[in-house]
């Protein structure tokens, strides 16, 4: 058994440069995939991702796309102080995204240009702060492994992580 993790098997992940490579169904370790510190159960997180390949993202309708994915299932920890985080910045970026509403409302009942410049700024930056924050790991590729399964590459995980998966894996050799 890994000082690392609570397995008793050899885990089905690997890494490649800045990817973790992991099967369907993977439970990473016990750390968060952001900071690295040790997280418990209750932190672990499933998520079903999805594959599509680029060209299919640049050449069929966005109705067809839903039928050229691949799902993989993961589960991985995050920590209290990253949901923390994440939750203060959506709640910033929330109330951004409530202030552009009111100037837009208050800018057009006043008839004040200056009010409704305003909007848009306040409108762009929230959203994009949201999906910046909420962000997470994707997958970056996804190829046929030895076994037959899909194997994917996930990205986003911070490289703390991946050099202790790679230390962790080393102690199984």
């Amino acid at each position: 058994m890994s000082q690392f993790n609570d397995y008793d098997d050899e885990p089905e992940y690997w890494v490649d440069g800045q990817y973790l490579v992991v099967q369907n169904r993977e439970e990473l370790p016990r750390r968060c995939i952001h900071t690295n510190v040790k997280v418990g159960a209750a932190e672990m997180e499933t998520k079903t991702l999805y594959y599509v390949p680029m060209i299919a993202q640049m050449i069929l309708p966005v109705i067809l796309i839903p039928l050229m994915r691949k799902p993989v299932e993961v589960t991985y920890g995050i920590s209290k102080e990253v949901r923390s985080r994440k939750f203060t910045w959506n709640v910033v970026f929330g109330i951004m995204l409530a202030l552009a509403v009111v100037l837009i409302v208050l800018g057009a009942a006043l008839e004040a240009p200056a009010i409704i410049i305003g909007f848009p700024i306040l409108l762009f930056t929230g959203l994009i702060g949201l999906v910046v924050t909420n962000r997470s790991i994707g997958v970056y590729n996804c190829k046929k492994g030895i076994n037959g399964q899909n194997e994917f590459w996930l990205s986003g995980i911070h490289k703390d992580f991946l050099n202790s998966v790679e230390d962790e894996l080393d102690e199984y050799e």
